[in-house]
């Protein structure tokens, strides 16, 4: 992926990342250093991870200063919207449905940058570990923002979340090098994004133990 376009999305998907970790900060009613610290953690929390596994030391959110001005910049900015603050602390849909689309973006944004950092990388021809790099970069940040704030994360709920991350991820591994590369980052933003909000939309889920023995 072209450097300056990995720098938008990178820029994209941090925005939305912070926006999520800091609607949830402010559900559970942390102070502004709580608010801050678990913006910031959801934000570069999926790349850091990303680049333990590749090897990649210090990881790069730890190093390079744009993540971190953008996720407090945008933290900064949420918090100055008292009308905000007081749709989140109401439980409005508003604050439901910023937080499901935010989260839904970064996901999707993350699971083709953690593609794109795989074969970076030199592992082009590892399908497997360039699939599983880009859901743990889609899905770590979250991860740990709801491990933070002492709740089931979400990828490990009934939720399809990590599924559209694969199935983004693998639509950019094989598509990329049949159709441009910057068709195939906005198909697999899209995809991710879809199969995300659509299965909350019409509450699809994946089924749990206890329903399928109710069935039987």
């Amino acid at each position: 992926m072209p450097t300056a376009l990995l720098l938008v999305f990178e820029i994209i998907g941090t925005v939305a990342f912070a926006i999520s970790g800091a609607i949830v900060a402010m559900q559970h009613k942390l102070d502004y250093f709580g608010i801050f610290l678990l913006a910031v953690t959801t934000s570069i929390g999926g790349g850091v991870l990303r680049d333990i596994i590749l090897g990649v030391s210090p990881p790069v959110g730890l190093v390079n200063p744009i993540y971190l001005t953008t996720a407090s910049i945008t933290t900064f900015l949420l918090l100055a919207l008292g009308r905000f603050r007081r749709l989140v602390s109401s439980g409005s849909p508003v604050y439901t449905w910023s937080y499901y689309i935010s989260d839904a973006l970064g996901l999707a944004v993350f699971t083709v940058i953690g593609v794109d950092a795989a074969i970076s990388a030199g592992y082009e021809k590892e399908g497997f570990l360039c699939i599983f790099v880009a859901m743990l970069t889609g899905v770590g940040g979250g991860m740990i923002r709801d491990v933070l704030v002492q709740q089931i994360p979400v990828v490990l709920r009934r939720e399809i979340y990590a599924l559209a991350s694969v199935a983004g991820a693998l639509l950019y591994y094989f598509a990329r090098t049949h159709i441009p590369q910057s068709v195939a980052v906005l198909l697999s933003v899209l995809l991710t994004v879809s199969i995300r909000m659509l299965s909350l939309y019409f509450n699809i889920h994946v089924p749990s133990i206890q329903e399928i023995k109710e069935e039987s």
